[in-house]
């Protein structure tokens, strides 16, 4: 065999060939893959990947082998887990998500996920992914599900998502996305200031993702708007605007998933979970309708029986951060405010 002597690939050519690089500490085992094109921006994209894997590990290894002990040396929490699901009918739109987060290995049911602004009217947000970190507790705390729901939070990405909704009291339409974006890569900044190495576990990954939704009785329309939050390999963080949705009655019937959207169709929609999902659910996924022949009754239905699909599904295949607990469900429709039509009880 004839040894290689091409030039070794360059994070340029890595990423036109869609590769990813994949790293990993040898200490824990943790591993992350990061994406070469953004690599390239920060090392130079003609730079060879030995050279851009020399000068990472020079770079990240002290803190790759302080990573195990960041919960030790008393860094934030940093709870986990939802799926949220919004499904469009004839007079509206209904919310449902889960109401569980993994924080230490244990599942913490009867958590929030969904927020309800005090204004603009007919309009909620969700936060999915690491949007919140809370304090360490003392060693004095027993109960940490009961800790994480009135801890004080180091980062609080739903609070500012919240107080800008409220403070511009704007239709989320006419909102321009990139002010609460910035202000969440803001926040990130100020909690990474404070903490350094709490979100090194999440280098080169999306840390959260928020999605704000409304509708007009008026118009019949709503909308369904948001933006990512991603750490680079060096831990700055960035948003990025995901698609924003304009839906109607005359809209095929459907619906826009946030959260743990990749274990959603992977192990329910085209694996194992399918199997817990209800002939109505797979009436409403398979048959072509348009949303103004769903009642409410069948999109509530079908945004419980798929998130309880999920939570099912995870007693079989572990999700990365859990889903599971009572499915709540919110009404975006005639009436100004929000309606729960199903808050905490199983």
């Amino acid at each position: 065999m004839k040894p290689y002597r091409d030039p070794p690939m360059t994070l340029e050519s890595a990423a036109a060939a869609h590769l990813r690089l994949v790293v990993w500490c040898k200490g824990c085992g943790h591993r992350s893959e990061l994406d070469p094109a953004e690599q390239g921006r920060w090392y130079g994209p003609e730079t060879p990947v030995p050279e851009w894997r020399r000068r990472l590990v020079r770079s990240l290894v002290l803190a790759l082998i302080c990573v195990y002990s960041v919960h030790v040396l008393g860094a934030p929490l940093a709870p986990g887990g939802t799926l949220v699901l919004l499904v469009p009918f004839k007079d509206g739109l209904i919310v449902g998500a889960d109401s569980r987060t993994i924080v230490l290995n244990t599942a913490c049911d009867y958590q929030t996920k969904i927020l309800i602004p005090r204004r603009p009217n007919r309009t909620i947000a969700t936060v999915t992914g690491i949007g919140v970190q809370v304090n360490n507790p003392s060693s004095e705390v027993t109960d940490i599900c009961q800790y994480i729901g009135s801890a004080p939070r180091a980062l609080d990405i739903e609070k500012t998502v919240t107080e800008y909704l409220e403070r511009s009291n704007t239709d989320i339409e006419n909102i321009k996305l990139e002010e609460p974006a910035q202000q969440c890569v803001d926040a990130v900044r100020n909690f990474q200031l404070a903490w350094p190495l709490a979100n090194l576990q999440f280098a080169g990954q999306e840390l959260f993702q928020v999605v704000l939704a409304n509708y007009n009785p008026n118009s019949k329309l709503g909308h369904i708007r948001g933006f990512l939050v991603k750490l680079s390999a060096m831990l700055e963080p960035h948003y990025e605007q995901t698609e924003s949705k304009e839906f109607s009655p005359q809209d095929p019937a459907g619906f826009t998933a946030a959260g743990e959207v990749n274990y959603l169709n992977q192990y329910v929609f085209r694996g194992v979970g399918r199997a817990f999902l209800s002939r109505e659910a797979i009436r409403f996924l398979t048959e072509q309708r348009s949303a103004a022949e769903i009642s409410r009754q069948e999109a509530v239905a079908v945004a419980i029986d798929i998130i309880e699909a999920t939570s099912k599904t995870t007693a079989l295949i572990p999700a990365p951060y859990g889903i599971g607990g009572p499915v709540d469900v919110v009404l975006l429709g005639d009436e100004a405010r929000p309606e729960k039509l199903r808050w905490k009880t199983p």
